[in-house]
């Protein structure tokens, strides 16, 4: 479980971010300090009036929050995949990305928001490179008030925290990326150390010699479809989301859905 030993104490807060005041509420979830955004009230002030972020993509850059919100779900069958029909209900996660001046997008599992000393705020996805800049504020302002908050969604886990999706988080363009679930990952849903049919060893006394028998890997192939830029009646990203998890069950899965992504920070730039 990756922490922040600077991170303050959870009490709902105020505070001043990109110049936009808005209610920061902060909760303690499996031992570390989540920042739950109020994401949709920063967009507003950050986008631009007429339409500016749909014929700019540059001025789509930054930190988005958003859900994404799964309702379909098919298979394989053979070599082909069977376009996933309606489910019997819906499940929503929270996302991360963070967006270039280019539309190049990065798929976060956490960030930390480092703000006061004087700068403005910036963004660190490593806990390491936080602490540096953490006491480099500190030294250059010793009276000041610095504070890190962590921003996390529990749908991903991977290192380092920031993967690089292929393609480009642009209308009518797709975002990419796969992420790889090994036998020895933390997130991998067959792993149970305390279950001797899934504790990756044989017949409790030897580990097993491969992956497979035990713990299977898994991998997810996740795409992102923009289809919806921000604009003067509506402020999110919004688009389909598709994801297909090999390693799951005998065939490969496919779910759909929709996201909407509201931008929280017009910051870039990360662990800089």
């Amino acid at each position: 479980m990756k922490s922040h030993p600077k991170s303050r104490d959870c009490l709902p807060v105020r505070s001043r971010l990109a110049g936009v005041s808005g209610p920061l509420v902060r909760l303690k979830a499996q031992g570390a300090t989540i920042l739950a955004a109020a994401a949709i009230a920063l967009s507003l002030a950050a986008t631009p009036k007429g339409g500016a972020l749909a014929s700019d993509p540059a001025a789509s850059s930054g930190l988005w929050i958003g859900s994404v919100t799964v309702d379909a779900v098919g298979s394989f069958a053979g070599n082909r995949l069977d376009s996933p029909q309606p489910a019997g209900g819906d499940f929503s996660f929270r996302v991360i990305l963070l967006v270039s001046p280019s539309a190049e997008a990065h798929l976060l599992d956490q960030v930390f928001v480092l703000t006061g000393g004087g700068r403005d705020p910036a963004l660190y996805s490593e806990v390491d490179l936080l602490e540096s800049a953490f006491d480099e504020r500190q030294r250059a302002d010793p009276e000041g008030i610095i504070e890190s908050r962590r921003i996390s969604t529990p749908a991903f886990a991977f290192e380092p925290s920031a993967q690089a999706m292929s393609g480009r988080l642009a209308l009518g363009e797709t975002a990419e990326v796969t992420l790889a679930l090994g036998r020895d990952h933390p997130a991998n849903p067959f792993a149970h150390r305390a279950h001797p049919q899934h504790d990756g060893v044989a017949d409790g006394l030897v580990p097993e010699p491969g992956a497979g028998e035990e713990v299977y890997d898994i991998v997810r192939s996740i795409r992102f479809e923009l289809e919806s830029e921000p604009n003067d009646k509506d402020p999110a990203l919004r688009g389909t989301y598709r994801e297909v998890i090999e390693g799951l069950s005998a065939e490969p899965l496919a779910v759909a859905g929709r996201f909407a992504l509201w931008r929280a920070f017009p910051i870039a730039a990360l662990d800089q």
